[in-house]
């Protein structure tokens, strides 16, 4: 897990670097913005997830959003008393 954590923070340190570069003279505002997350507000439950997302390592591309589908029915059917608890 580490090392697959390195692996995204540095794809994601290059991404955003090869995006501040091309955006030129605006290159100080997106930065700035990036390094801020911003509040949603929302009347029901309230909590966040990283999902690294990557279809390297399977046997075909769709893998990963069938990976994928099966992590929101997971959240949907483990998370459902929490909705109503008022989490």
């Amino acid at each position: 897990m580490p090392q697959g954590m390195s692996y995204l923070h540095d794809w994601m340190k290059m991404e955003m670097l090869e995006q501040a570069e091309t955006r030129g003279s605006m290159r100080e505002a997106y930065l700035r913005e990036v390094k801020v997350s911003r509040l949603v507000t929302t009347s029901g439950p309230k909590f966040g997830l990283i999902v690294p997302v990557t279809s390297r390592g399977s046997q075909r591309p769709s893998d990963c959003l069938e990976n994928l589908e099966k992590l929101a029915d997971s959240l949907a059917r483990t998370t459902i008393l929490d909705t109503f608890n008022g989490l």
